[in-house]
């Protein structure tokens, strides 16, 4: 089956899908979740996974997707653009992004790497996997990046810890 006949057979689907989760109190937009169900797809079907498959698997499999999606994403602290531009004037958020830069040069390939991964919503253990580690060698990493960090705070910034 092509793409757009599987996208065509299940669309309905999709969208009611985007609606119910939309209602259930997460801060997503339905044409965001839409789009990334969409893209799911598009990429499971690229790799020929959906090929075999009944079309009421693929739904629950999207369905899972995207709760999975969901779940990594709410703890992501979300900026509009509106609201960035609203604190133009606060000097902190600048001088905020200008410590981050000025930390991630304290830091070594591996560690901001590791940091991006975590960032994007990949959980400690996904993480190790990637990196061909085990979770507890992942831990151990952030640990020392918390300390490079809090060393930087405490000599350059003047904090102490409470």
């Amino acid at each position: 089956m092509e793409y757009t006949e599987l996208i065509e057979k299940i669309n309905i689907s999709l969208v009611k899908m985007a609606k119910k989760l939309r209602r259930d109190g997460f801060p997503f937009e339905e044409n965001d979740l839409l789009q990334e169900l969409y893209l799911h797809l598009w990429d499971e079907w690229k790799n020929g996974k959906l090929s075999d498959r009944s079309i009421s698997y693929i739904l629950r499999g999207c369905y899972l997707y995207l709760k999975n999606f969901m779940r990594k994403a709410q703890g992501i602290n979300r900026i509009s653009v509106e609201q960035f531009l609203e604190n133009g004037n606060d000097l902190s958020v600048y001088e905020k992004i200008y410590d981050m830069d000025r930390i991630f040069t304290l830091l070594n390939k591996k560690e901001i790497e590791i940091l991006k991964l975590l960032a994007a919503g990949y959980t400690i253990r996904e993480v190790g996997e990637i990196f061909g580690i085990s979770h507890v060698m992942v831990i151990k990493i952030i640990k020392n990046v918390r300390r490079k960090t809090e060393r930087y705070r405490e000599t350059v910034l003047g904090y102490q810890k409470p």
